[in-house]
Formats: structure tokens, C-alpha cells, sequence
């Protein structure tokens, strides 16, 4: 998966030249002694991840056994001045630190060690993209996970930053369940305080996949709806276990037939209202089925007992029919930015001429993709994914909408005490299990 990221824009955080840490020994500062990192902290263990921007560590701290992730930032390029590296080392550093929300990693420090810096984080044990990976998440932990998201994107917009390369890989999650947005490199400034003109980014920074289309065709974008696009890409992943598309190209045939005009009209806010009324029925009639059936002693059991089927069955009728629609037009894998599990078609054996499957009709537009998302999410995740960005969902948008306002996630109080929400559980992949070879080997390869 191609990655990509550009120099720094007239948009990106500006640090002042007293909070770029000096790259002299001699320095007062306690932050640039070499040998500090190792003092506070210990020793660096072994490496959680790694990518363009550097590597990250686990760090276990000897005084009170305390776990850190620290992120090590890739060495200084040739020909880059000293200046400039420790600010794009510390830019990252000042966004993180000024960040205080449940759904935002913590950045506690940074340090200087013989010309390398390192930034100090809280550890949030699972890894995400190994959770989606996994198949086994819920449909309300995906609503959770993609409420969580949002959050996130929220809290930056309103501090006036875009994260700008959001994706399974930038997301981690704790042991209870508490989603966090990390890696702030590609952040951008997009309106100062006090001020209501929004600064424009420019430049391809992110991941293919979650690339909005106006990042790679406008020389200028507003940075927000580039996010709202790829928290829509990112909900796809999770509930497909599929990338829409390789990249948001027209030379990319999945992205060129969704950009087509659709076959017939669709109406998914009708859609999901009538889904809803048919479910809401199906259960009327269940429940009256008990009742004629069932004597009052037992009644209220049996009554619970079937809207918990009627719901349970829905899920799986739903996920049925995916899987299905899927086998007939695949997507492509999700694969992780640093291992190449995007499989092609190399290595498959053609079919004889008399096994063939029989030729299905090529479904064009937007529902070719909305098709296989749940009926309630179709509203405002079609919306979330329209192509040109001024008509694309804003967040609050994304808040008013029916099913997302729904949505309770779990999320931690100001005491920083977790608060589950119910009607559902979130899967811990164990840590040998993520960012495995496995992975590899369970991929599908893309059906054409």
C-alpha cells in the first residue's frame, strides 16, 4: 500500500524557535541531554510498528513498572538543516501534548538521545487493524468503534486541527475497550483562534485507500471533509473486512464504477425506514405469537427472549446477504500499510470453460459500495462518501443523522474511569496475534 506524505505546509503547525529543542549537548535544557530517555524511562524494548514517519517501541519503566509506546523518529535526511528536522520532530510533540480527549492517545514527553528524538505516549495494548482483521467484532462494536472514531475527528476539528491520515493502522484501542486516534505527523492547522477563515492543506499526505479523491485532483483542499471521508473508509473496513477501492482513481476500476451514476434511483433514507418498520413489525407479530401461546407465568421471559432472537436473526440475515453480494463483487483486501497483503490474481489457475460461474451483471454508482453496508448506515455513510467535497456530510451532519445519534460508545469520565456502554463487547486480539505473517495467509485474493 503506497503511503504517501509531503514536506510540510504553510497550513502546518508552526513551532516557535524557544520550542524547538536545541540539538546541542551543551544545551540547558534536561530534554537534550543525551542519556535522558534511559534515565527517565529505561531501556527500549522490542518494536510495536514501524513507517515512513519512524519506528515505535515498547518501554517499560523500571522505578514503578509502568508500560510506554515511545515513537522514534526517522534519522535526519541528508541535506536536511538541523533547524529544520528538530521542527518537523517536535511539530508533532506540540500537537499531541496540547490534546486532552478520551479518544485521543496521550503524548507525555519527548527527548533527545545522540541526534535521535523520541516521543513518550501512553500504551493502549490492542491493535486495531488485528481486531478488524479478526472477523469477529460485532455489529455493535463497530457502531461503537466508529462513534469513538468520530469523537476523535471531532475534538481535533474543534481545536481547529485535521489529522489528515486516518486509518486502521493510526487507531489503538485499551484494554476497556476505549478507542484511540495516534500519530499526528500529517496534522494540519485549519483555522487559527479567533479566527473563522479556513487555511487550506495541500499536498498527498495518507494512505491510498483512505485518500479522498480531491486530495490527489485539487492543488488545495479543506482538510475537513478529507477526514469525514476516510472515517467512512474506515467504517467500510470494518464492516466489509474489505478497501472499496486500491485508490480514489479513475484509472482504478472499483472507484470509477462507483463514480458512475447509479442504475436506478435509491432513496436510503426511505430504505432504512422501511427496513426498520419491517423489522418493527416482524417483531409485533412474534410477540403476539407468544401471547396467544404462552401463559402469564412464562410470558415475559419468552417475550425477551424473542426480540432478542428477532435481533440476533436480523444481524445474521444481514451478514448473510454481505457475504453473498461480496462473492459476487469483491472489494479489495484490507492489508496493512507496512506488509504487502493486497493479493492479485498471478497465481490462480484459470477455470475450465465448463466450470465457469454464470456472468453477473455489473452494478454502477455509489450503491455498488452502499449495497453491502447495513440499511440504517447507508443515509449518511453515502453522504460521507460523495465525491465532491462541498456536498459531502459535514460533522454535524454526521451527528444529527438517526442512526449515528443512536449510536452510544463506550468512553471514559473525567475521573478517566471507563464507561461501557451495553448491548455489546469488544474483542482483545492477543499481542503475538497482531501484525503477524498470519494475516498473510488468511487474505482472499481479489475476484475481477
Amino acid at each position: 500500500m503506497k503511503k504517501h506524505s509531503s514536506p510540510p505546509s504553510k497550513s502546518s503547525i508552526n513551532i516557535p524557535s524557544s520550542s524547538t529543542i536545541s540539538l546541542s549537548k551543551t544545551s540547558t535544557d534536561p530534554l537534550a541531554q543525551d542519556g535522558i530517555l534511559v534515565q527517565k524511562y529505561g531501556k527500549l524494548g522490542k518494536i510495536l510498528g514501524s513507517g515512513a514517519g519512524g519506528s515505535v517501541r515498547l518501554l517499560t519503566r523500571p522505578s514503578d513498572g509502568l508500560t510506554f509506546a515511545v515513537k522514534e523518529f526517522r534519522p535526519r535526511k541528508s541535506g536536511e538543516q538541523l533547524k529544520d528536522y528538530a521542527k518537523k520532530c517536535t511539530a508533532e510533540f506540540c500537537i499531541g501534548s496540547t490534546l486532552h480527549h478520551p479518544n485521543i492517545i496521550k503524548t507525555l514527553d519527548i527527548a533527545h538521545e545522540n541526534g535521535h528524538y523520541f516521543e513518550v505516549m501512553e500504551y493502549c495494548p490492542i491493535d486495531f487493524f488485528a481486531v478488524v482483521m479478526s472477523g469477529k467484532m460485532t455489529r455493535g462494536e463497530i457502531n461503537c468503534c466508529l462513534r469513538q472514531i468520530t469523537e476523535g475527528v471531532k475534538y481535533l476539528h474543534e481545536m481547529g486541527l485535521a489529522h489528515r491520515d486516518l486509518k486502521l493502522d493510526n487507531c489503538v484501542v485499551t484494554e476497556q475497550g476505549i478507542l484511540k486516534l495516534i500519530d499526528f505527523g500529517s496534522a494540519v492547522v485549519f483555522r487559527y483562534p479567533f479566527e473563522e477563515n479556513i487555511v487550506k492543506a495541500h499536498g498527498v499526505v495518507g494512505s491510498d485507500p483512505y485518500l479522498a479523491p480531491e486530495v490527489l485532483t485539487k492543488r488545495e483542499y479543506d482538510p475537513q471533509p478529507v477526514d469525514i471521508w476516510s472515517i467512512a473508509i474506515i467504517y467500510c473496513c470494518m464492516t466489509l473486512k474489505r478497501f472499496p477501492w486500491k485508490a480514489p482513481k479513475l484509472s482504478d476500476p472499483s472507484y470509477k464504477l462507483y463514480c458512475m451514476p447509479d442504475d436506478n434511483p435509491h432513496d436510503y433514507e426511505l430504505s432504512a425506514k422501511q427496513h426498520k418498520e419491517l423489522l418493527a413489525k416482524k417483531r409485533e407479530e412474534k410477540l403476539r405469537q407468544i401471547n396467544a401461546e404462552s401463559s402469564s407465568n412464562n410470558g415475559v421471559e419468552k417475550i425477551t427472549e424473542v426480540l432478542n432472537e428477532t435481533t440476533i436473526a436480523h444481524d445474521k440475515h444481514d451478514e448473510k446477504t454481505n457475504d453473498t453480494e461480496k462473492s459476487i463483487h469483491s472489494t479489495i483486501p484490507v492489508s496493512h500499510d507496512e506488509k504487502d497483503l493486497i493479493h492479485t490474481q498471478n497465481d490462480k489457475k484459470p477455470i475450465p470453460p465448463g466450470e465457469q460461474k454464470p456472468h453477473h451483471r455489473t452494478i454502477h454508482g455509489p450503491y455498488r459500495l452502499m449495497r453491502l453496508l447495513p440499511h440504517a448506515s447507508r443515509p449518511i455513510i453515502s453522504k460521507m462518501l460523495t465525491v465532491d467535497p462541498n456536498f459531502r456530510a459535514t460533522l454535524d451532519d454526521v451527528f444529527n443523522d438517526e442512526w449515528f445519534s443512536s449510536i452510544t460508545p463506550c468512553t471514559m469520565n473525567s475521573k478517566g474511569e471507563t464507561i461501557h456502554a451495553s448491548g455489546h463487547h469488544h474483542t482483545f486480539v492477543k499481542e503475538e496475534e497482531a501484525h503477524l505473517q498470519d494475516y498473510k495467509d488468511q487474505k482472499k485474493p481479489v475476484k475481477q
